[in-house]
């Protein structure tokens, strides 16, 4: 059990720098894609303001699934030698 809890203490640190990177990259491309949509409906009336809503609920959900992600070791090999 020791060596389970040495590997979560190990990879939590990488855990939070992955999440970090995907919530960047996440709002790069809902930010990018939003202002795209945004810029589109002006010059275009068949974009409707629910179609821009639920994009922004979209990349609200997205956000908040990967800041509670969290780390699990489902299974651990143990390979002994004799």
């Amino acid at each position: 059990e020791a060596m389970t809890e040495r590997a979560e203490l190990l990879l939590a640190g990488a855990l939070q720098t992955v999440i970090d990177s995907s919530l960047a990259r996440a709002e790069e491309i809902n930010g990018h894609e939003l202002e795209r949509l945004r810029s589109l409906a002006e010059i275009n009336p068949h974009i409707r303001p629910s179609e821009i809503e639920y994009f922004e609920q979209s990349a609200e959900e997205i956000k908040t699934y990967l800041k509670g992600t969290s780390l699990r070791l489902d299974g651990v090999r143990v390979a002994l030698s004799t």
